[in-house]
């Protein structure tokens, strides 16, 4: 079954990540004023990619940088040449950086307000009574509100760490933290974070073709939204990394899980 869209809805990075998330074997075919791009995957891994006389990395990242046009997801040509050397985590820091190989250090964690935790919590807090009302409507209300309030709480903490743990955000790194995830939920791979924001675009694109199908629509919040959690959790666990002593720490990972626990429910109250 082939997937068409617009560019506007879901970014090329964030259909790369789907398709490799869930180890697809396929071609993506992306149509913009700069060209037609063609990649194909094997396995979940990009193998192939032209862009006019361009082939392989610099192809792909070419085409990560386009915003706009049009995109289909087909099946795979039965035979295709390797001509890409990277993973899909290096092509999308090479595309962040403009291809630049520079290694940029970490900085050396430090602790965070407490006075900032404490609004954080209460930010995140609001926003999961809010998805926690929206889901107890159930099949009668939007199922495209719920993907909202989880992009929105996603980039709370994101918005976050940006500003105190500005190192952690890196596209690269927030990708690779995400692998594990789409092992235990494969709907984390539809969460498109090579901006460093989190995006749900593809996530919306399922939906709208599986309109009229409550268990479906069901299903595929349940999935996005578990690695969403748990996504939120790792995230929260790096912040709560930086408190010495051990005991403070602890502290702050117990009032995290509650965060997780009050997610999960919120998330699952509506077939509880």
């Amino acid at each position: 079954m082939s997937i068409e869209g617009s560019l506007e809805d879901a970014s090329v990075a964030g259909l790369l990540q789907m398709l490799c998330g869930e180890r697809r074997t396929a071609r993506l075919m992306v149509w913009a004023d700069s060209g037609t791009g063609t990649l194909v995957l094997e396995g979940g891994r990009v193998r192939h990619a032209e862009l006019g006389a361009q082939v392989g990395d610099q192809a792909v990242i070419e085409v990560l940088a386009w915003s706009e046009g049009v995109f289909r997801v087909d099946p795979a040509p039965p035979a295709s040449p390797r001509t890409v050397a990277s993973s899909l985590t290096e092509l999308l820091g090479k595309a962040r950086r403009g291809g630049s190989r520079t290694a940029v250090p970490e900085p050396v964690p430090v602790p965070v307000p407490e006075s900032d935790l404490i609004l954080l919590l209460s930010n995140l807090d609001r926003k999961i009574v809010a998805l926690a009302a929206e889901r107890q409507r159930g099949p009668e209300g939007d199922p495209l509100a719920p993907l909202g309030l989880l992009e929105e709480l996603m980039n709370e903490v994101l918005r976050f760490l940006t500003q105190h743990r500005p190192e952690l955000v890196e596209p690269a790194r927030l990708m690779r933290l995400r692998e594990p995830v789409i092992t235990r939920h494969p709907g984390a791979a539809l969460i498109d974070l090579s901006a460093g924001v989190a995006s749900l675009a593809m996530s919306r694109v399922v939906l709208r073709q599986v309109a009229g199908q409550p268990q479906r629509i069901e299903a595929h919040l349940l999935e996005v939204g578990r690695g969403a959690g748990e996504l939120v959790g790792l995230w929260l666990d790096e912040v709560a990394a930086g408190y010495d002593p051990e005991a403070r720490r602890r502290e702050w990972q117990s009032a995290f899980g509650a965060v997780r626990e009050d997610l999960k429910s919120a998330l699952e109250g509506a077939t509880s």
